[in-house]
């Protein structure tokens, strides 16, 4: 076997570290941490999102109450390998030892997804930002309208989370491309990062709309074009998700 050392392109490390745990993989990528905000916008966004962290926390041992189930004290070596990379995700609460917050912002058009998010996030005020009305599939509203009305209290709440982060790699975002807020606003947001942080990475969790769906409109699939394309642009990786194989799941 050759000793020479190589790198791992930083594009296929970040999707790796997403599916695989961190604390396995013996790469100078993850032994230097840098952190990852997740952003879920518009309902299906957080509800994806919501599973995203429902799964990482199981992972790293993070209980509904945020706190670290590991056996640290112990020497516990596979718990205390968890901790090794968990500030990727998560931060240290300045309250409670071995407790974590998740690095996260949730934004809705419509302010009753705010009762769909764990109480194991521990998310403050100032990580949440909601609108007025919901888009109704209406990406025009999302991108130039409703959306434009709170986009910038959208990127002071992310431009708090990166200051809370020692050396932010991105953010990686969780939304529908068929719908008013996830695909209008999503992408809007997505354009302001990217001319505020040119230099940090963003990829998309993407759900594209899918007819054979009982609650599907024919304005989806538009909706879903005007996303695409601004996707192009604006994003450095975009995982697609067909929404029919997510019900499937």
């Amino acid at each position: 076997a050759s000793d020479k050392s190589f790198t791992i392109p930083t594009e296929i490390q970040w999707l790796i570290s997403l599916f695989v745990d961190a604390s396995s993989l013996s790469v100078s990528y993850l032994q230097n941490e840098r952190e990852i905000i997740q952003v879920q916008i518009g309902h299906c966004g957080i509800c994806v999102g919501n599973q995203f962290w429902h799964s990482i926390g199981k992972q790293h041992k993070i209980g509904s109450d945020g706190i670290f189930k590991g056996d640290v004290d112990k020497y516990n070596r596979e718990d205390c390998a968890l901790l090794e990379n968990i500030g990727v995700y998560y931060k240290a609460t300045e309250t409670q030892p071995m407790t974590y917050k998740a690095r996260a912002c949730v934004i809705d058009l419509d302010a009753s997804s705010s009762s769909s998010l764990p109480a194991s996030l521990l998310l403050s005020a100032d990580q949440m930002v909601f609108g007025g009305c919901a888009a109704n599939k209406n990406w025009a509203k999302g991108h130039y309208t409703q959306g434009t009305a709170i986009v910038d209290e959208c990127m002071e709440a992310l431009r708090k989370e990166s200051e809370s982060c020692s050396k932010p790699q991105g953010i990686q975002m969780t939304h529908s491309i068929g719908g008013g807020t996830g695909g209008g606003l999503g992408t809007l947001l997505l354009a302001k990062y990217r001319d505020c942080y040119p230099h940090q990475r963003t990829l998309t969790f993407s759900v594209f709309p899918s007819s054979a769906e009982a609650d599907y409109a024919a304005v989806e699939a538009y909706n879903a074009t005007l996303s695409m394309q601004e996707l192009a642009q604006n994003a450095d990786m975009t995982v697609v998700v067909d929404n029919e194989a997510l019900f499937n799941i």
